[in-house]
C-alpha cells in the first residue's frame, strides 16, 4: 500500500498543501483535509452538477450528533467541541443543506466498498449508481443522516510542523484533528464553526467517502460536503450583518469588501453587461488566456477597485486593478468615474475599456438581488438608473 502524505507547508504568508502518492486503499487511514474549502465562500459547482435528482420536496431528516469520548491537547476545549457538534447537527437538519447536495452527482472513484460497510446496513455499501455510473447526491445524503443520532469520538492532537487538519478512517467512530488550525484560526468563520466544518468533512470519510488521486480536487466529495457546510455557516452570518440595512450602507465592512463576479455562476447578467464582459473577453482569448473572475473591491465610502484576475496559457494567474472614484447618494444610487490609475500593460488596459465604459456609463440603484447564483450565497449588485433591464451583479465576500 502507498503511503499517503498531506504536508503543510508555511512560507511567508502563503499555505500550501502538497498531496504525495495520494491512493487510497481499503484499509489506509482517510486523512483529510486539503485548503479547498479556504474562503469558499461561493458555491461554485465544480461537482458535476446533478441533472437527473430533481430537487426533493420532502421535509429534511433530523440528526443530532453528540460527544462519546473526548481527549485534547488544548486545554479547556471541550465545551468548544460540543458546540461544534451542535452546529453540524443544526446544519445537517437542514432542508438548505439537503437541496445544496441534491444537486450533485459525484465521480464514482470517491465512494470506497470497504467490506467493513457490510456491518453497516442503514448505510450504502456500494455507493456508484451502476445505471449512471456516478454517486448521486442522494446516496450521500442518504448515508449522511442514516442514523438520527451519532455519538462520535473527538481526539484533538498536539500538530506537528508538517500536520494535516486531521484524519479518520472508513466506519471509525472517531476522527482526530490536529490542534494547529484550532489554536491560530486566521480564517473567516470563528473557532467552533472552523470546527463544524472540519467534522463534517471527516464525518462522510467514515461513511465510505475517500479521496483518490482517479478524481481532481475539484471533484472531491468530502471537500465538497465540508464547503457546502462552510457556505450555510458564512450565509447565516452575512444576514446577521445584513440585519434589515440596504447594501449600500455595507459596503467595504466584513463580508461586503468585494462583489466577486464570476461570470459562468450567475446566468443572469444582462445583456448590455456581457456584451461589455465579452468584447473585452476576446482580447484576453486571443492571447490564450482566461478571466477567472471579475470584481468591484469597495476601498471606503467614496473608492473603488474594478478588477481581474486573469490566467496565463502557462497556468500562471495575475491580478489586473483600474481605481474609480464612486459617488453614492443617500439611497444607494452610485456613480462610479475612472480615475486612469491601473495596474495593467497598454494592451490589457485597452481590452479592459468595455468594462469601464459600462461601469461608468450612468448611475447604477445598488442593492441586494434575487438573481441566480450559488447556493447560500449573498447576491448584491447595481441597475442603471435609466434603464433598470441593464443591470450587474456578483456574491459579497470579505476576500477573494
Amino acid at each position: 500500500m502507498k503511503k499517503v502524505e498531506l504536508k503543510v507547508v508555511t512560507k511567508s504568508l502563503l499555505l500550501v498543501v502538497v498531496a504525495v502518492g495520494v491512493t487510497f486503499t481499503a484499509c489506509k487511514k482517510v486523512t483529510s483535509e486539503t485548503l479547498l474549502q479556504k474562503n469558499d465562500l461561493s458555491l461554485n459547482k465544480l461537482g458535476h452538477q446533478n441533472s437527473v435528482n430533481s430537487l426533493s420536496l420532502d421535509s429534511a431528516k433530523k440528526v443530532r450528533f453528540q460527544l462519546g469520548t473526548f481527549s485534547s491537547s488544548i486545554s479547556n476545549f471541550q465545551d468548544s467541541a460540543t458546540k461544534a457538534l451542535s452546529i453540524l447537527s443544526d446544519v445537517f437538519s437542514t432542508k438548505e443543506f439537503k437541496d445544496s447536495l441534491l444537486t450533485y452527482t459525484f465521480v464514482c472513484s470517491n465512494g470506497s466498498s470497504n467490506s467493513c460497510l457490510a456491518s453497516k446496513p442503514k448505510l450504502h455499501r456500494y455507493k456508484c449508481d451502476s445505471v449512471l455510473q456516478v454517486i448521486t447526491g442522494q446516496t450521500v445524503y442518504d448515508d449522511l443522516t442514516a442514523d438520527s443520532v451519532v455519538n462520535i469520538n473527538l481526539q484533538v492532537l498536539a500538530s506537528s510542523g508538517s500536520s494535516p487538519y486531521g484524519y479518520t478512517y472508513v466506519c471509525s467512530s472517531t476522527i482526530y484533528s490536529y490542534d494547529w488550525f484550532l489554536k491560530n484560526n486566521n480564517r473567516a468563520l470563528p473557532t467552533t464553526q472552523e470546527y463544524a466544518v472540519h467534522l463534517a468533512h471527516e464525518f462522510t470519510h467514515t461513511l465510505g467517502y475517500v479521496h483518490s488521486s482517479n478524481h481532481t480536487a475539484a471533484q472531491d466529495l468530502t471537500s465538497r460536503i465540508g464547503r457546502i457546510v462552510r457556505n450555510i455557516l458564512t450565509k447565516r452570518a452575512n444576514l446577521a450583518a445584513i440585519n434589515g440595512q440596504e447594501l449600500h450602507t455595507l459596503l467595504g465592512q466584513d463580508n461586503f469588501k468585494y462583489m466577486k463576479i464570476r461570470v459562468n455562476d450567475l446566468p443572469e447578467l444582462s445583456t448590455d453587461f456581457m456584451t461589455a464582459y465579452n468584447s473585452m473577453k476576446s482580447g484576453f482569448d486571443s492571447s490564450n488566456q482566461t478571466i477567472t473572475y471579475a470584481y468591484l473591491q469597495f476601498i471606503d465610502s467614496t473608492n473603488a477597485k474594478l478588477g481581474l484576475r486573469v490566467v496565463n496559457s502557462n497556468n500562471t494567474y495575475f491580478v489586473i486593478t483600474f481605481n474609480h472614484t464612486m459617488a453614492i447618494d443617500s439611497n444607494g444610487v452610485a456613480t462610479f468615474a475612472y480615475t486612469g490609475v491601473n495596474t495593467a500593460n497598454a494592451t490589457n488596459r485597452a481590452r479592459v475599456q468595455h468594462l469601464i465604459d459600462y461601469l461608468t456609463s450612468g448611475s447604477f440603484s445598488l442593492s441586494f438581488m434575487s438573481k441566480s447564483a450559488p447556493a447560500a450565497t449573498i447576491v448584491g449588485g447595481g441597475s442603471l438608473l435609466t434603464d433598470p433591464a441593464s443591470y450587474f451583479y456578483g456574491i459579497m465576500v470579505d476576500t477573494l
